[in-house]
């Protein structure tokens, strides 16, 4: 009777220790993924001087080659700001642009003349050249925030865990 108390007690112990060495595994591999998926985003962002239409399909070719496909929706919250998702059926990752430019003080002179001439023209996310009979400016000063998302695909832990990566 000894020995089954201690052969049971044992094989706990082990399967316990499986069990934390496959999810530290399922971890760094899904860190790698969202730190891959990461590292795309933000060089095509830097490849195409910004968030455009260009860079958001070389995105999508390049994430869908190495498999990045979130199982939750990915969404946009009121508190992001200037903040815009991937043009999937369930965004799989957000980026937040902050224009250096003009998310400066906003009782600045400058910034309450221009926010909205600069608004009503171009994409908001991108890097514009506005020409008037002064000459041509540009506000290229912008500053990219990614969140891409590290998960695990197995049916009920996808949908409770969902870290992000910034």
């Amino acid at each position: 009777m000894k020995e089954s108390i201690s052969y049971s007690f044992l094989l706990n112990i082990i399967i316990l220790f499986i069990t934390v060495c496959a999810a530290i595994i399922m971890g760094i591999f899904s860190y790698y993924k969202a730190f891959r998926a990461n590292s795309i985003i933000t060089e095509t962002i830097e490849k195409y001087e910004g968030y455009n239409c260009i860079a958001k399909e070389e995105i999508a070719r390049k994430l869908g080659g190495i498999g990045y496909n979130t199982p939750f929706n990915v969404k946009c919250k009121n508190s992001d700001g200037n903040c815009e998702t991937d043009n999937a059926e369930n965004g799989n990752y957000k980026v937040i642009s902050y224009n250096l430019d003009f998310d400066a003080n906003p009782n600045d002179e400058y910034v309450k003349n221009n926010l909205k001439d600069y608004f009503a023209y171009g994409e908001k996310n991108n890097s514009t050249y506005k020409c008037n009979e002064k000459g041509c400016t540009t506000n290229k000063h912008y500053q990219y925030g990614v969140y891409t998302y590290m998960y695990v695909e197995l049916p009920v832990v996808s949908n409770l865990i969902r870290l992000s990566f910034f």
